[in-house]
């Protein structure tokens, strides 16, 4: 039964990625709720572990399986009196996750992306990774574009194991772990935040937040990424207070890149800081020794795997980054001001309303022009309603802030727009960009809730007609055969025949709307008080 297999990946997921981690950091001495955020990410590292040993070296993923029962014992005897102190990030992470595969159900392809190659390239390397396809891996060519090398593989080793586990290769079995992958961003903005915004339904105006609930849909690994990135980043605003955060942000700056290389935008001035604060030289040496062999410890199996495969020239230039074509320094210096520009401000808007309208199809015309203001822009994706307080949240930054939280800020926004593949004139805020608008969207939540009430209800209402906006207007769009002509993503469907959650469900699917509507009335009624 569709339902059934739904709830049971999802309990299944929960459960494993919790347990397994959780049972390691049991022999650490973090706090419970550092345990637990933490917790998945470990999981993903011993899971991708194994799924790299099963490809390299053929050995079975149900080997592992006496070890995954084993942390379930575990896990359920070391929480047994901790459950209260895990309920607030328990409660978001579920919460995030019924939402965004709510949406799921109501969606029959990804629209308007232009990413089919990103999406189709993950599903597909995930499935080699688990072995449920024979390749070639020297010679590999997905879409006659990516190699092995063309992307750090976390995401999709991770997600091979259990593919492999249960030999299921399925689209949307592949949709449902994509999903609660993409929700571990919360996690980690939940302990950045939680000593200063004291309730966590305050967490739950993120649900409202277009460019949020569209992102963590996609079959991609941008918000999974955000999750090791902001983790990082936590451990190390904590790194003076014991060896441990020091350790666990070497772990997890590791995993930010075998994520995903955009990373790299935001690891670099963190390390950076550490050089150039002012401690004793033996002190700075060890920290930067921590921070950066770590890392290099972590990627280097991958990395030697890949090079014996493919040499190191081959590996090198496999990466999107050298895709560019030759451009002249003042070509080059063009493109990037005029993505400075569309980025930071809603030019997009207008461009895409202009040649949507040529094109005669009204939801077209009308849903492209928001799609590239919500989606492509920075202001879009903040939304105008939390833009309205933008010059408080600045102000926070600067004023109340440690440096390094601005500076990793703008070191995510920069490196996207500067360094990005395809960077050209698309818009990037939906690229490497998830980790410094979390921020942003946390300190956004902080200076909403420090308004008096009729000011919190009043940018409340806003947000939500926002969103009601983009998701009322998404299923009527996708419901016009004509608006899908011009989609790249059709193509999932169509040429390679991908079954969605929504196609598995049938009429099923409506299930998810009343579960959609009690979580989203929830959270208004809750923070309308």
């Amino acid at each position: 039964m569709p339902l059934f297999t739904i709830i049971f990946f999802f309990f299944y997921a929960l459960i494993i990625y919790f347990s397994l981690g959780y049972t390691v950091l049991s022999l650490t001495p973090l706090q419970e709720e550092e345990k637990f955020v933490s917790s998945f990410g470990v999981s993903s590292l011993i899971f991708s572990t194994s799924s790299l040993l099963h490809t390299v070296f053929k050995i079975p993923t149900y080997y592992f399986l006496p070890f995954l029962f084993l942390s379930i014992i575990l896990a359920s005897l070391l929480i047994w009196k901790k459950i209260p102190a895990l309920l607030s990030p328990l409660t978001l992470i579920v919460t995030f996750f019924l939402t965004y595969l709510s949406f799921q159900a109501f969606l029959p392809l990804y629209s308007l992306g232009n990413w089919f190659g990103d999406w189709g390239m993950h599903y597909q390397l995930s499935q080699y990774y688990g072995g449920l396809q024979q390749v070639n891996w020297a010679t590999l060519k997905i879409f006659n574009v990516y190699s092995v090398a063309s992307r750090t593989p976390l995401f999709n080793l991770d997600i091979a194991f259990h593919l492999s586990l249960f030999g299921r290769k399925e689209f949307y079995i592949f949709q449902i772990f994509s999903t609660f992958l993409n929700t571990w961003f919360i996690l980690p903005l939940y302990l950045l935040f939680k000593e200063k915004i004291k309730y966590k339904y305050v967490f739950g105006l993120l649900l409202f937040m277009p460019f949020i609930w569209r992102n963590a849909t996609y079959t991609w690994n941008k918000f999974y990424t955000a999750y090791f990135v902001l983790l990082t980043l936590y451990f190390f605003l904590h790194r003076k207070e014991s060896f441990t955060y020091q350790i666990m942000g070497g772990i997890f700056s590791g995993l930010s890149i075998y994520a995903h290389q955009y990373a790299l935008f935001y690891l670099l001035p963190l390390w950076g800081y550490i050089a150039l604060e002012s401690s004793p030289y033996k002190e700075k040496i060890k920290a930067l020794g921590i921070w950066l062999s770590i890392p290099l410890i972590i990627l280097l199996p991958w990395y030697a795997w890949v090079v014996s495969l493919l040499g190191l020239k081959k590996t090198i230039f496999s990466s999107p980054v050298f895709w560019y074509p030759h451009l002249s320094l003042p070509k080059w210096l063009f493109i990037r001001g005029y993505n400075l520009i569309s980025t930071l401000l809603p030019l997009l808007f207008f461009r895409y309303f202009t040649l949507h309208f040529k094109r005669g199809v009204p939801f077209v015309f009308l849903y492209s022009g928001l799609s590239a203001f919500y989606w492509g822009t920075v202001l879009g994706a903040y939304t105008l309603t939390f833009s309205s307080l933008l010059k408080k949240v600045i102000r926070n930054l600067i004023l109340k802030s440690p440096p390094v939280i601005w500076v990793f800020l703008l070191a995510g926004i920069g490196g996207s727009i500067f360094f990005s593949p395809y960077a050209a004139i698309n818009g990037n805020a939906q690229l490497g960009m998830a980790p410094s608008l979390f921020i942003l969207a946390g300190v956004g939540l902080l200076c909403w809730s420090e308004l008096n009430r009729k000011k919190r209800r009043l940018i409340l209402t806003f947000l939500s007609l926002e969103f009601l906006l983009l998701i009322v207007l998404h299923p009527l769009f996708l419901s016009k055969i004509e608006s899908h002509i011009i989609d790249a993503n059709l193509q999932m469907k169509e040429f390679l025949r991908y079954v969605f959650i929504y196609d598995m469900l049938g009429k099923i699917r409506y299930f998810f709307l009343p579960l959609l509507l009690s979580i989203y009335g929830y959270v208004f009624l809750k923070n309308f008080k």
